[in-house]
């Protein structure tokens, strides 16, 4: 009468306990009734982050850190960044590869003019590895669980978003 599926132990439907659930349907309409044999997939989705770790780029210092959630202060150092007047940003976290992923610019002596360095952070052991790019136009990243890298590409004859390489930014 419902219309809705009820299960005797919703906690089975858990992908790290079962990957699949078999199982049989009965639908009655009354005295009239069917069974139907049934198969779920369970799919593996990110669970709740009890602890989750925020890290930050601190322009003062030139440094990422790690935030103390409750109040904002910094824990740690995980790397320093070793330039002046150097902006990072597009900042994003790499769960698969333990590593921060940015851009940052360095002006150069013309005006108006800087180049852009595409940036992995190794979050374990700070080593910081660039790669000049040759664009400004990226407007954000975006990883997926599966560690694909999308941006906003905002050149004024080509805006899009677009799906670059997470280790080299191309």
């Amino acid at each position: 009468e419902s219309g809705l599926l009820m299960v005797a132990d919703a906690t089975k439907f858990d992908f790290e306990l079962n990957t699949i659930i078999t199982g049989i349907i009965k639908v009655s309409n009354e005295d009239v009734f069917m069974n139907s044999n049934i198969t779920i997939s369970i799919n593996d989705i990110e669970d709740s982050a009890e602890n989750p770790i925020v890290y930050a780029y601190n322009n003062s210092s030139k440094k990422i850190v790690e935030l103390n959630l409750d109040d904002g202060s910094e824990i740690g150092i995980i790397a320093d960044l070793m330039f002046d007047q150097v902006f990072f940003n597009n900042i994003v976290y790499s769960k698969t590869t333990n590593e921060i992923i940015g851009t940052f610019e360095v002006p150069q002596p013309y005006p108006n003019e800087s180049d852009f360095y595409f940036t992995r952070i190794n979050v374990t052991n700070g080593q910081v590895n660039s790669n000049l790019i040759n664009t400004t136009s990226y407007k954000g990243f975006t990883l997926t669980n599966e560690g694909r890298l999308y941006t906003y590409r905002s050149r004024s004859t080509d805006r899009k978003i677009v799906e670059l390489n997470p280790n080299n930014g191309s």
